[in-house]
């Protein structure tokens, strides 16, 4: 769940502190 969502935060321009977060 984590994966795919990483890839659309980061296209966002996210940090990975967020995609972590999400996870």
């Amino acid at each position: 769940m984590g994966e795919p969502y990483a890839r659309i935060a980061r296209s966002y321009g996210v940090s990975e502190s967020t995609i972590l977060r999400v996870r």
